[in-house]
């Protein structure tokens, strides 16, 4: 099913159907097909007119969240909130030992971007520096983002003298 060519969305559609709550069970290869249908759905759901709700494809995206964060896919755990226009959530989902990886990630992607999608992977970035204490990265991001209040914030944040 993970191979299939065409576009009939059947693993999501399944999965949408399923009343297994773990989506994990069927490894690494599934979540990641998974995570490319549910882009390809939202996708096709906001363009459609009227659009279509798009709730039970976010709620399925945070389920998987949390697996690719912690089975080293932090590429596409950042790519497919990235998908669903819902970058600023990727903050909660960092933990210690992802966080490094996911950052650099964001922050690569950055030049990629349009002018607006750019500045919501920066303030992302910058709110995990934030939320990691790394107020000199954090600095460097608010400068970027010529946000003189996050300046402030950042520059004032620290206990150091």
């Amino acid at each position: 099913m993970t191979y299939s060519d065409d576009e009939t969305l059947d693993s999501l559609k399944y999965r949408l159907l399923s009343p297994h709550p773990s989506l994990t069970d069927w490894g690494h290869e599934y979540v990641r097909h998974l995570a490319s249908e549910i882009g390809l759905a939202y996708n096709k759901r906001t363009e459609a007119y009227p659009p279509e709700p798009t709730d039970d494809l976010l709620d399925l995206a945070k389920q998987l969240i949390p697996f690719l964060l912690s089975h080293n896919a932090e590429p596409d755990a950042v790519d497919l909130l990235s998908e669903l226009n819902c970058i600023d959530m990727l903050p909660e989902y960092v933990d210690e030992n992802t966080w490094e990886r996911v950052v650099a990630y964001v922050v690569a992607c950055v030049p990629l971007l349009t002018q607006d999608e750019d500045r919501d992977f920066l303030m992302c970035a910058r709110a995990i520096y934030r939320k990691y204490e790394k107020l000199v990265e954090a600095m460097t991001l608010s400068i970027r983002l010529d946000d003189i209040e996050f300046i402030e914030d950042d520059f004032y944040s620290t206990n150091d003298p």
